[in-house]
């Protein structure tokens, strides 16, 4: 998998090992800002009315839950801006990353559920225990006044 949006000198780039990117910021220093699958928890496309969006890469460690506006995502770092012209692009990257997030998610551990036997139940395979010789009759009745709590 391999996608890629180029604004100006803004680039974003998604492949198998993560999400890379520059910003105005990050741009004239040269870096290259990677974040990988297992570090994002969700992506969120913030569209704006008139001119493209923005996708945001909200680390596993962010707990907040407002959503940010266009504006406001100008100044986080794990933010992409994108034009009209890419917001194609920036929707088919959004499912592509939430799609390899599901998939490294641990899927939920099977529950283990211990039924136990109804008191009815227990009365009635010691009935049967008794009718074939296992038990005795004194053995049945003592289990029978534990059961129903005599």
């Amino acid at each position: 998998m391999r996608y890629e949006i180029t604004e100006g000198k803004n680039m974003l780039i998604v492949d198998s090992s993560g999400v890379h990117f520059t910003n105005r910021k990050d741009y004239n220093n040269g870096i290259m800002r990677t974040l990988p699958f297992d570090q994002i928890g969700s992506v969120e496309y913030v569209s704006a009315l008139l001119a493209g969006g923005s996708l945001f890469f909200k680390h596993i460690s962010d707990t907040s839950t407002q959503t940010k506006g266009v504006v406001a995502l100008q100044h986080e770092p794990n933010a992409f801006a994108f034009s009209k012209t890419n917001a194609d692009a920036a929707m088919q990257i959004k499912a592509a990353v939430d799609s390899k997030i599901a998939e490294l998610k641990p899927s939920a551990a099977p529950t283990v559920v211990n039924v136990a036997g109804s008191d009815a139940d227990e009365l009635l395979k010691f009935k049967s225990l008794l009718d074939s010789g296992v038990i005795t009759q004194e053995e049945f009745d003592k289990k029978k006044a534990q059961l129903l709590g005599f």
